[in-house]
């Protein structure tokens, strides 16, 4: 068996069996990596969709990539960014997502549960604290922001691959926006999530609350941003 194939779930997630029988879902495909690269002709038709319960989504950003360009000029600048996509893919991979798309600097992945989602970002953003992709040439560190929500979805072909549709990835890609560089922030629903709050704990990490507009959007959304525990006691005690 080639050993980028995998079991569709992890062992601890959630599966459905049918006559005792565990089977994969439309998820399990839209989000696992194998069936992606060896599947990739195997998508809906174009006048299809398929609705998704709950499909967690992850956006990033590079912050001030404008003046990298400026800054590196084309050619250097692309490298950089380059090298800080294999940051971000390989963190997705790690963690049992998919890679959806990348929209100029930016990337959109997929996961089947919200804990994963949280994860791949932690993994990649400490990597990113020390990044310096153009060492030992240059010391301009590529600095990222980012953002997670979950929730139901619509699973369509756009340019013959699996991509998703909807308000929950709206309110994902807005939630990327109000992150300033080298931020994660998670929407309520997010870091709700139980095993994200297992993560969280385990990590010895925090979160403060900041309640905002997003864009588009006429509620106000309470987003987390995760910090240190010791940055979180930190910033309680500024407020006293």
């Amino acid at each position: 068996m080639n050993p980028a194939i995998r079991a569709f779930a992890p062992v601890s997630a959630p599966t459905i069996e049918r006559e005792g029988i565990r089977v994969v879902t439309g998820l399990d495909c839209a989000t696992l990596p194998a069936f992606r690269e060896f599947f990739d002709t195997h998508v809906l038709f174009e006048t299809e969709c398929l609705h998704v319960h709950n499909v967690a989504i992850l956006f990033t950003d590079i912050n001030g990539s404008t003046q990298l360009y400026e800054r590196l000029g084309d050619a250097r600048a692309y490298l950089a960014v380059h090298k800080h996509f294999e940051v971000l893919f390989k963190a997705v991979a790690t963690n049992e997502g998919a890679l959806i798309k990348t929209i100029g600097d930016a990337v959109m992945a997929s996961f089947a549960h919200p804990v994963q989602a949280v994860k791949a970002a932690l993994e990649a953003q400490e990597t990113f604290v020390e990044f310096r992709p153009l060492l030992p040439d240059d010391q301009d560190a590529i600095v990222v922001k980012m953002g997670i929500h979950h929730g139901p979805s619509l699973a369509v072909t756009l340019n013959d691959q699996i991509d998703f549709f909807g308000r929950t990835i709206n309110i994902a890609a807005r939630t990327q926006q109000q992150a300033n560089g080298g931020e994660l922030l998670l929407t309520e629903e997010t870091y709700n999530d139980s095993a994200v709050k297992e993560l969280l704990s385990r990590e010895r990490l925090s979160a403060i609350g900041l309640q905002t507009k997003l864009k588009g959007l006429s509620e106000n959304f309470v987003l987390y941003k995760i910090v240190s525990t010791d940055d979180a006691e930190k910033a309680i005690e500024l407020t006293k």
